[in-house]
């Protein structure tokens, strides 16, 4: 999966608090068949981590596997972030399973690992499970029309939990479609429909599989909205957006319930400031950009005459108007340095900044930094607004946007005001 393996890179990057490696960790043990006894070979397993994503949703990654020898044994080796951890073991004939029995992570038990830590004995028993076939047909939003040129396809609700990939199937003519070996679990069903004109539409629809298989499931093609904008910057021409590096913007809405994030869209921005996001089924969306020159930041965002940088957008019914985005280059700007308790830098580390007030629905706001062997560090393109600031040696990447992460660090935060174009320099302590 693309965000799996974006944040196993992510969290691969961890940032070296001095020249020295720490030692790595080790998690062993085995994973049996829970009727018959027997070693299962063959079986991936699992180092899951919770972290969260660039909007502050929080996600379950792998961070390392391995698969079982002949004996059933397992070695997740080289883990060097520290932490609570889950272990869990999947495949297609099994149910998953969490250590240290658990069908879901909610009764998963963690394990918290330091460094240098060899851990064995984790064990794993594995249930068969029979595999489900789902059969259903796609039709439009009469109910009369079969969509032509399509795709279904079944995801996991939660499909970072363990990773496990599930092809795509072509709809015939007629709209049938059929889904082969699905283990029992929570799922979203998602139909693809391309139309002659250049429109995708998604269909997503949950679904709750069990031990039977599922007849004449109905799977209803439902028409997308075409949202139009434009981006401009505040006191520029449009001129200045085709130069690099604006050209690599891209506007993104991101639905609010959505935890697989299936209907996300990212169109890039046209050389004229304008885009177009086709197709977009109904739903609440937040706003964000990506691809700003780091001196910028997203001064307003309308859709019509309503603001919605704030509290999202809404397509609904008959959908009226442009999203027309601003950005700024006056963003405020950080420059400080990170001191030990001796003063004197203490090199390499994080720096985060986040609002004094937490706000999920604005992602821009909430930044993390590396500083450099001098532990200086520089902080740009800043709304203005009022922050708190905190320094460690190490972050796993977007824990800082979980409030109850932050709120660990209430006393030790340093918090400043900051205006638009203002140079603020700080000195922190760690």
């Amino acid at each position: 999966m693309i965000c799996t393996a974006l944040l196993l890179l992510i969290l691969a990057a961890q940032i070296p608090t001095d020249g020295v490696q720490a030692p790595v960790s080790v998690v062993s043990g085995k994973v049996f068949d829970a009727e018959t006894g027997q070693p299962l070979k063959g079986i991936g397993v699992y180092l899951l981590r919770k972290t969260y994503d660039p909007f502050g949703i929080q996600r379950i990654v792998a961070i390392q596997s391995a698969v079982t020898n002949d004996d059933g044994e397992y070695r997740l080796s080289d883990i060097s972030s520290l932490g609570d951890f889950y272990v869990g073991a999947s495949s297609p004939a099994y149910r998953p399973v969490y250590f240290p029995g658990a069908a879901d992570l909610l009764t998963a038990v963690p394990l918290y690992i330091v460094s240098g830590q060899e851990l064995g004995g984790i064990d794993l028993k594995l249930s068969r499970v029979r595999l489900v076939q789902i059969r259903g047909r796609m039709l439009d939003a009469l109910h009369v029309r079969q969509p032509h040129l399509s795709s279904v396809r079944i995801v996991p609700r939660y499909p970072l939990y363990l990773p496990y990939e599930f092809p795509s199937y072509r709809v015939a003519l007629d709209g049938a479609f059929e889904i082969l070996n699905v283990p029992p679990g929570s799922y979203y069903i998602v139909g693809q429909r391309i139309d002659d004109e250049p429109n995708r539409s998604r269909t997503v629809v949950p679904i709750e599989v069990r031990d039977d298989d599922i007849d004449d499931f109905q799977l209803i093609a439902a028409e997308g909205h075409d949202i139009r904008g434009q981006v401009r910057v505040e006191g520029s021409t449009i001129r200045q957006l085709v130069t690099p590096p604006m050209r690599q913007l891209n506007v993104v809405l991101k639905p609010i319930a959505d935890p697989a994030s299936l209907l996300e869209a990212a169109p890039a921005v046209y050389p004229d400031g304008t885009f177009v996001l086709p197709g977009l089924p109904s739903g609440e969306y937040r706003i964000s950009v990506t691809g700003m020159p780091p001196e910028f930041y997203i001064k307003s965002a309308r859709f019509g005459s309503v603001d919605v940088l704030e509290n999202g957008i809404s397509v609904r019914g008959v959908v009226a108007g442009s999203l027309d985005v601003v950005l700024s280059n006056n963003g405020g700007r950080i420059e400080g340095s990170v001191l030990d308790p001796g003063a004197t830098s203490a090199g390499h580390g994080y720096v985060v900044l986040v609002p004094e007030t937490p706000r999920p629905e604005r992602s821009d706001l909430y930044k993390a930094v590396a500083t450099g062997v001098d532990g200086r560090f520089t902080i740009t393109g800043l709304a203005p607004g009022r922050y708190r600031m905190v320094t460690s040696p190490n972050f796993d990447p977007y824990t800082y946007r979980d409030p109850a992460f932050m709120e660990a660090f209430k006393d030790r935060s340093y918090r400043l005001s900051i205006a638009a174009g203002e140079l603020v320099n700080v000195e922190l302590r760690r």
